[in-house]
C-alpha cells in the first residue's frame, strides 16, 4: 500500500471504502497521508515543517479529517477537508491534546 522508508500508524478508512488515511514517519517528522486503494496513489496532506501531524479520523460523511499537530510540547487539534486543504485549528493552546475522534456531529472544515 505504501512505498519507501514510511514508518505508518493510525490507519483509518473513509466512507467511499475507497481512502485510506493514517499518520505516515518519513525519518524526519510526522504526517498524515492519504492513499487511494484502487490507484494506490499516496498523497502527503500536511506536509508542514516544524509540526508533526498525527492521529488522523476522517468524519463519518468522509468530507474532513480532524487530526493532532504537535509543535514541541504543545498539541493541537485541527481539521481539514477530504484533500488536504482549508486546514484550520479547533483546538489550540490546552497544551497536549491528541486523537482525536468524530461524534456524529459533521465540522465543515
Amino acid at each position: 500500500m505504501t512505498e519507501g522508508d514510511l514508518d505508518c500508524a493510525d490507519p483509518t478508512i473513509a466512507s467511499d471504502s475507497r481512502t485510506v488515511v493514517f499518520s505516515g514517519f518519513d525519518g524526519r517528522q510526522w504526517d498524515v497521508y492519504s492513499v487511494d486503494l484502487r490507484t494506490q496513489k499516496l498523497t502527503n496532506l500536511t506536509r508542514t515543517p516544524h509540526n508533526d501531524e498525527h492521529s488522523p479520523y476522517v468524519s463519518p460523511e468522509g468530507r474532513s479529517i480532524v487530526y493532532s499537530r504537535t509543535n514541541g510540547d504543545d498539541s493541537d487539534i485541527y481539521v481539514m477537508d477530504i484533500g488536504g486543504q482549508h486546514k484550520r485549528a479547533l483546538v489550540e493552546g490546552f497544551g497536549h491534546c491528541t486523537t482525536p475522534h468524530y461524534l456524529g456531529v459533521p465540522i465543515n472544515p
